[in-house]
């Protein structure tokens, strides 16, 4: 009597990156927006917005690593918003005294480590503005502060898509998370070869569920305005990707599992 290879009760199915700051996650991404802006309806298309007061040019001439903030007059476009959790540490600000030089270069290595992954995930994203509140309102200046801050709704809501920190508590953080695998390969009696992958069990998040409401940015009263006004969210969870469109109506939600085993 033939038993049956042991390994043929294993359910096989593909392997996902374990790393939410790789080529392939952000191309997960990219095809979720992609998807969002062609074909759901209660979504927006990709028509240009109004663009807000200030926004970070990520493209300079013959630069392909730094930014620089420009001044925004009655244009529309396109760009990407950053939703995360100042911290106890010093954000990476614009100030009266340095607005002229953030406008002439930032160079990226001075940022925060949330603020370069947003970067990259905005270029990756193939935006070429990025808004963030620290850098796009001048801090110690209240006319200014007062005046962008009564904006930051329209800013949100025209926004193509924004970015949220969610597992971040500061700027030290960073979005990226990594879940620890560990595969283990061996032969049959037949010589057949074969490999199994070990990660720890994770639930999916679904909407803001009690997981996802216990992450730093889904503690911050603000925060919640800024995911409800928000068209898209691609959110950055402890161990996950999680898109969210069009919360404020029809909610859709599109997860990728970092630490299980399908898309």
């Amino acid at each position: 009597m033939l038993l049956p290879k042991p390994w043929t009760n294993f359910r096989q199915s593909r392997r996902t990156t374990g790393f939410t700051g790789s080529e392939r996650a952000i191309e997960v991404a990219k095809g979720w927006l992609k998807d969002c802006v062609a074909n759901h309806v209660n979504c927006p298309d990709n028509h240009d917005q109004d663009l807000p007061s200030r926004l970070l040019d990520l493209e300079l001439p013959n630069n392909v690593i730094d930014l620089r903030l420009v001044e925004i007059t009655g244009e529309s476009g396109r760009y990407a918003a950053l939703s995360h959790c100042w911290g106890a540490i010093q954000q990476y600000t614009t100030r009266t005294a340095n607005l002229q030089e953030r406008k002439e270069c930032i160079p990226f290595k001075q940022l925060t480590k949330t603020f370069k992954e947003a970067v990259q995930v905005t270029r990756a994203l193939g935006i070429r503005y990025l808004w963030i509140d620290s850098l796009c309102i001048i801090q110690d200046d209240q006319d200014d502060w007062v005046r962008e801050a009564s904006r930051m709704s329209s800013v949100y809501q025209n926004a193509q898509i924004t970015i949220a920190a969610a597992a971040s508590d500061s700027g030290d953080k960073g979005l990226f998370c990594r879940s620890p695998e560990y595969e283990v390969q061996d032969h049959s009696t037949e010589g057949e070869s074969c490999s199994f992958i070990f990660r720890a069990p994770r639930s999916h998040m679904d909407g803001y569920s009690a997981q996802q409401t216990k992450l730093p940015l889904a503690q911050r009263s603000w925060a919640f305005q800024e995911r409800f006004l928000s068209p898209r969210v691609l959110h950055y969870t402890s161990v996950e990707l999680f898109f969210e469109c069009n919360p404020g109506n029809s909610l859709r939600v599109r997860l990728y599992q970092t630490a299980g085993d399908r898309i």
